[in-house]
């Protein structure tokens, strides 16, 4: 019953983001790029384009439908990716966690990623978040069965999807490394001559190595080849020369960046609190659900403050950049929560009390106040006459 009211509430914000959501001045920009692909032109070489070449390549197939329903039908198009890593992410909570709790944790990622409604918003509007934390939930679910009798098989595809994930925002490359690392890591760690099993199988690693150079070779190289100059300008120039000015106005910026995060994440990040502080005060061994959560949770939780830090570091940070991989925090910290209750009453507890506070903070956001209003006039607020996307219509 409650995954029932999480996934309906869910799909009343994503229907509200996706009519009344205000428009984005990138949302025209990306889909005229995806309408360019599906004519023959590539990025870089007949047109500008400052993201990989992933998200125009993807969305040149959702053009028929554009074409239908002009924006409204690329934002249902970013709906579906939102919705899919969403449910993604619940499906790595659970199998990162303990039979008996796999069902609560992936109730408590879903809510903490679909009933956000700051976070439905750029998973609804066409930029590139969606897509890229589709593909990269999906990497780590590839991941979780390395340890299967397909576990070559599955850190190749998991290289794969983070190369494909880097192909739509750059800054998520940094997954690529942390990821292999932790891998060589666990391999190392595990294979001790006491006849501990291994963390990692050491075939692991190197199948992974295989899927993200290839793939990385695969995503990038030909654009490089067809169009260098305006590739690494789009790419890496226009990125890294940006400058934010005086070094007040860049101080300003990233009390910016921390603030409205806080604000846009305010119940994960509260969760997250909570888990550090009950380590840090609870001594004990907890419970272990399997060597997959053993290895994935330290990738999730060092790839997240990795990103996160290129991101502040930007010339002009912007908070929705945490978009595409926030459903991986939802992970880490769903599969954390549900660990603490000793009994299935307390579980029970906290899955219903974060799907409520969920809500509650979803539906007293400042974006749902835009869906119906514009500014306010002295004690006024000013009611719009139509939706914006019916205003463009």
């Amino acid at each position: 019953m409650i995954a029932v009211a999480t996934f309906a509430v869910c799909l009343v914000l994503t229907a509200a983001n996706l009519y009344y959501g205000e428009l984005n001045q990138d949302e025209g920009w990306y889909l005229y790029a995806a309408r360019m692909v599906s004519e023959g032109q590539m990025p870089y070489r007949d047109f500008a384009f400052t993201q990989g070449p992933v998200m125009p390549l993807v969305y040149s197939a959702a053009d028929p439908l554009v074409d239908i329903a002009g924006v409204a039908g690329g934002r249902l198009f970013t709906a579906l990716l939102g919705l899919a890593a969403a449910f993604l992410a619940a499906w790595l909570a659970a199998r990162m966690s303990r039979a008996d709790r796999r069902w609560h944790a992936a109730v408590v990622a879903f809510a903490l990623v679909g009933v956000n409604v700051y976070h439905s918003y750029f998973c609804t509007v066409v930029k590139t978040y969606a897509l890229c934390s589709m593909f990269l939930v999906l990497a780590f679910v590839a991941l979780s069965f390395m340890r299967s009798k397909f576990g070559g098989a599955s850190a190749l595809a998991s290289g794969l999807l983070f190369s494909l994930g880097a192909g739509t925002r750059v800054s998520s490359v940094m997954l690529l490394p942390v990821v292999f690392l932790c891998l060589w890591f666990y391999r190392r760690k595990g294979g001790g001559g006491d006849g501990e099993r291994q963390a990692v199988p050491a075939r692991i690693p190197f199948w992974f190595l295989i899927g993200g150079v290839g793939g990385c070779l695969l995503v990038f190289l030909p654009f490089l080849l067809m169009s260098p100059d305006n590739f690494l300008f789009g790419l890496v120039e226009y990125h890294t020369q940006r400058k934010a000015g005086s070094l007040g106005t860049l101080l300003v910026y990233k009390a910016g960046f921390i603030s409205r995060v806080v604000q846009a994440y305010f119940v994960a990040i509260v969760l997250a609190v909570a888990v550090v502080l009950r380590k840090l005060i609870v001594k004990g061994r907890a419970d272990v659900a399997g060597a997959e959560r053993d290895v994935i949770s330290p990738m999730l939780c060092i790839g997240v403050g990795l990103v996160t830090l290129v991101h502040f570091l930007t010339a002009v940070p912007y908070d929705d950049y945490q978009v595409a991989i926030f459903p991986l925090l939802a992970v880490v910290l769903s599969v954390a929560v549900v660990r603490l209750p000793r009994d299935g009453k307390g579980l029970q507890w906290i899955v219903l009390t974060v799907v409520l506070v969920s809500v509650g903070a979803a539906f007293s956001s400042p974006i749902n106040q835009s869906w119906f209003l514009k500014e306010r006039d002295r004690i006024w607020w000013r009611v719009k006459d139509q939706p914006p996307l019916a205003k463009l219509q």
